[in-house]
């Protein structure tokens, strides 16, 4: 990675990324709760979940991270934005100041990443790409974030949905166009945790618990399984839901100057 935002922050990335050079041969294997149910009994699993969760048409959130890979520790602050439909922008703060280190803006066009320390930029059609590197962390796309912050379970197309059930009532939850599979509080359709899968479906490239933060919103735990693991700890700090959020924050002109990396 070349676009680091301190050396500590870059070799972090670096290692949670490893995963995504050396393949899935070292990642373990996704192995659902329960058995899969009928694809009837699916699609009504589904949409009694979905008539339960909060619809979230735009959120705003500050989060404190801590991402730990071996014995390097780096811990930053994110002031995330998120608008239906499928717009986000995160900006990389200290964690004393309000200064911007970097920022990443995500449209239904693409992605603009700004490093405003190297003053260089990316531009890419694949979002996901660039929010990986951003962030650290593979599977976000806007609505992912948007879910692990506020933990409501995001849109989901019940047509195309597969279910597990557990003996005492666990369900794991899958919009076969996505690479997550949520298991929920079946009677809220609250996250518990998600696996962010390979592109076969069969190995998990990242684990999500999402609990109870001290200030009454959620804290976010990942663990990216690569040959060395990495960890984050995402605790939101502030939240706010269904506000109007201007559109014009999405609209992020790259300064004159910067390089393109």
């Amino acid at each position: 990675m070349t676009r680091g935002f301190s050396r500590t922050l870059s070799r972090l990335l670096q290692l949670a990324l490893c995963a995504f050079i050396a393949g899935c041969a070292r990642l373990p294997t996704f192995h659902p709760i329960g058995e899969a149910v009928m694809e009837s009994d699916a699609k009504t699993i589904c949409h009694s979940l979905v008539a339960k969760r909060q619809s979230v048409r735009s959120a705003r959130a500050l989060v404190n991270a801590t991402v730990r890979a071996g014995n390097d520790v780096a811990s930053l602050r994110y002031a995330i934005v998120a608008k239906e439909p499928g717009r986000m922008r995160i900006d990389l703060l200290p964690l004393e100041g309000a200064y911007t280190l970097g920022l990443l803006v995500v449209t239904r066009e693409g992605a603009t990443l700004i490093d405003t320390t190297n003053q260089t930029f990316a531009k890419e059609m694949d979002a996901e790409k660039l929010t990986r590197e951003f962030v650290g962390l593979p599977g976000l796309t806007p609505e992912v974030v948007v879910a692990l912050v506020t933990g409501q379970l995001p849109a989901l197309s019940c047509s195309s949905s597969e279910v597990f059930r557990g003996k005492d009532g666990q369900v794991m939850i899958r919009d076969r166009g996505s690479r997550i599979v949520w298991e929920v509080v079946s009677d809220s359709s609250a996250i518990k945790s998600a696996h962010i899968l390979s592109q076969s479906g069969e190995r998990v490239e990242a684990l999500v618990g999402i609990r109870d933060g001290e200030v009454g919103f959620p804290t976010v735990d990942f663990s990216v399984f690569s040959p060395a693991t990495a960890s984050a700890e995402m605790i939101v700090r502030k939240l706010t839901i269904n506000k109007e959020i201007p559109d014009d924050l999405f609209n992020v002109a790259v300064p004159s100057g910067y390089s393109r990396q």
